[in-house]
């Protein structure tokens, strides 16, 4: 993502610091309190990916509905990731301490309900009325996805079907809302819109299933999070779910997830397994060809702006190492 944001261009790279402004402006209240915390949160960096979406896809005359839009959408990814530190109980996000962590659960949950409630009312301002419906539903497909998830913490027998229905809850319903408010903004045909939303469901899916590939193999530092967090959290993702699907004796494997015994060992012999079973391998096939699925509903689209950095971006995704 650093090589495509470094050569995203002075038009884009302007966009975004106003997005970054509002991000702050918006946020701003009465309380010095409240302020430092959404500033602690909306300074500490991150890809941006979301509102990048937006602006590649959606750049037109009305450069304020557009930043708006984009600041929506950060403020979302922001307050969902606030709310899922604290069912996680995680002490890090990006490497910095989470709210739940420095503060408390209370504080996270307010933090969480006031950046949401400051994304509706920015969109609320936008023209087109249906983008705010699209959000709404987003955040609703959010919510099943992390209940989902909770419900199936530390099951082994949790299936690829209920993965997939996690995974477009987490990660690919809000980047398909991102690409399809830009699409909508743009003021693209019905066909292209769903089509850009196709690109960004096939794209959240692809980098959701990376996420589960670096939290076994990824860099702690780089990550800012330690390794093996989600199966120590009790979250099955797809690689686990697909060596237990291949394991002729997987009681062991089964005994560690129920019993949470995730020694050093535990985790070695898990980690071995992958390895045996080429299961990393299996996920990153998976997550190619989620990929194609994007750049083929991409290709079908016209009218679209900045279409080779959308490129970039859906490949940039199979390379990324945070």
């Amino acid at each position: 993502m650093q090589q495509i944001l470094l050569n995203k261009g002075a038009n884009i790279e302007q966009i975004l610091g106003k997005v970054q402004e509002l991000l702050i402006e918006v946020c701003k209240s009465n309380s010095q309190y409240c302020n430092y915390l959404t500033e602690y949160l909306l300074n500490r960096g991150g890809k941006r990916l979301r509102p990048l979406l937006v602006i590649l896809i959606g750049k037109n005359n009305n450069m304020d509905e557009l930043v708006k839009v984009a600041a929506a959408s950060e403020l979302i990814h922001t307050a969902s990731l606030v709310h899922d530190d604290i069912v996680d109980n995680s002490p890090l996000r990006r490497g910095i301490q989470t709210i739940n962590s420095r503060w408390n659960n209370s504080v996270a949950v307010l933090v969480g309900d006031f950046l949401f409630a400051k994304a509706f009312e920015l969109l609320c301002e936008i023209k087109q009325g249906e983008i705010l419906s699209h959000y709404t539903k987003a955040i609703s497909y959010m919510s099943i996805g992390e209940l989902e998830q909770l419900k199936n913490r530390f099951n082994p027998g949790k299936t690829v079907e209920q993965y997939y229905l996690e995974i477009y809850g987490k990660t690919g319903v809000l980047i398909a809302t991102c690409c399809k408010a830009g699409g909508i903004l743009r003021d693209m045909s019905q066909n292209e819109v769903n089509n850009l939303t196709v690109y960004g469901t096939e794209v959240g899916y692809a980098f959701q299933i990376m996420d589960d590939i670096l939290d076994i193999k990824g860099n702690e530092n780089t990550l800012g999070k330690p390794i093996f967090n989600d199966l120590k959290e009790g979250n099955i993702t797809l690689p686990l779910i697909l060596l237990l699907q291949k394991m002729s004796n997987r009681g062991l494997v089964e005994e560690i997830i129920v019993e949470k015994r995730f020694t050093e060992n535990n985790l070695k012999f898990i980690y071995n397994m992958l390895s045996e079973y080429n299961i990393i391998e299996l996920c990153l096939e998976i997550a190619k060809n989620h990929i194609q699925k994007a750049l083929m509903a991409l290709d079908k689209i016209e009218d679209c702006n900045e279409k080779n950095k959308l490129k970039k971006i859906a490949e940039f995704i199979l390379t990324r190492n945070y």
